[in-house]
């Protein structure tokens, strides 16, 4: 499913909290077929919201979707990795919590970092680290049903699917796992 107005750049500057160096969906799309890196820019669902960015890499078999905080700063993250030519493995989750609205704040600003690392078998680790509390720690899973880390490789445009937060469920029309 097709988004409308969806820009594309080069990369997001996390600086100016917007494209870096902007493209034309033509220019995206022809670095898409190259294999070399762009994004895709989705427009807020809410007026006062932020976009999503999409992030995409094929020559490094990876697409990056990342969600922001009101202020633009990255709270969510979810990475990709391209398995074969139809299918899409989400292989890590980044969640950043921030101790105050100061929109200066990048990601080294976090005072909660939380990343999970789904394995090629079934199970997964959690590491946190929490600044504030100076606590760290790291907990491993298993018997993991990997069902909605699963992601039908997308077609050129249609960003719907990996631009999605809850992840809970598989996608419309099926998990795509093997």
């Amino acid at each position: 499913m097709s988004i409308s107005g969806v820009t594309y750049c080069q990369n997001w500057s996390t600086k100016l909290k917007g494209p870096g160096r902007p493209l034309t969906e033509s220019a995206a799309r022809r670095r898409w077929d190259k294999g070399d890196a762009f994004t895709a820019v989705i427009p807020p669902l809410e007026a006062d919201g932020q976009p999503t960015l999409v992030t995409v890499c094929w020559r490094n078999n990876y697409l990056e979707t990342v969600f922001l905080d009101r202020f633009g700063r990255q709270t969510t993250a979810y990475e990709f990795h391209r398995v074969d030519d139809e299918h899409l493995f989400l292989e890590r989750v980044w969640l950043h919590r921030y101790p105050s609205d100061d929109p200066s704040l990048g990601l080294n600003g976090a005072d909660r970092i939380e990343w999970i690392l789904y394995h090629a078998e079934d199970r997964m680790t959690h590491h946190i680290t929490d600044k504030t509390e100076h606590f760290k720690e790291k907990v491993e899973y298993s018997d993991i049903d990997f069902t909605p880390n699963w992601e039908q490789l997308p077609e050129f445009g249609d960003w719907a699917s990996v631009a999605r937060y809850e992840r809970k469920q598989p996608p419309i029309g099926g998990a795509g796992g093997q």
